[in-house]
């Protein structure tokens, strides 16, 4: 299958905008339907769950992203923005207490704890105002 690439020109800039968001959105979606199924066939490839979870907070489906961002924290435990990650799309999604409890990382002395305090704060706050996931890098 392939895809059909054509130049559009809009009326109006609110038009442009608009098409802009539509196209985007259909493009994370398609890539992130091509990402689940590499991960159906290589389902320990950190990195690539990690951008797939990425795509899915873009989307607004945080527990699509919660899903992945869970399974880097498998694959990498000894990560610290595989934790924050997935304590950011506990709080994106709603799931303030399991935030709180769940996902600390192992007890290391890890600077992820004054952090994740501030986020679950800034939720419990009533703000809104989600961080922005970590990037995480293929290294050990």
């Amino acid at each position: 299958m392939g895809d059909l690439w054509m130049q559009v020109m809009t009326r109006s800039e609110p038009d442009r905008q608009r098409l802009e968001r539509a196209a985007r959105v259909k493009m994370q979606t398609e890539d992130a339907i091509g990402g689940e199924q590499v991960l159906a066939r290589e389902p320990n490839h950190a990195d690539l769950h990690n951008d797939v979870a990425l795509i899915y907070m873009s989307l607004g489906r945080r527990r699509d992203a919660l899903r992945h961002f869970a399974a880097v924290t498998v694959l990498r435990p000894e990560s610290a923005p595989a934790y924050y990650n997935e304590g950011v799309a506990l709080e994106a999604a709603g799931d303030i207490d399991r935030r709180v409890r769940g996902t600390a990382m192992p007890s290391s002395g890890c600077p992820i704890t004054q952090p994740r305090t501030t986020i679950s704060a800034r939720c419990c706050c009533g703000r809104g105002n989600w961080p922005r996931p970590a990037a995480t890098s293929s290294a050990p």
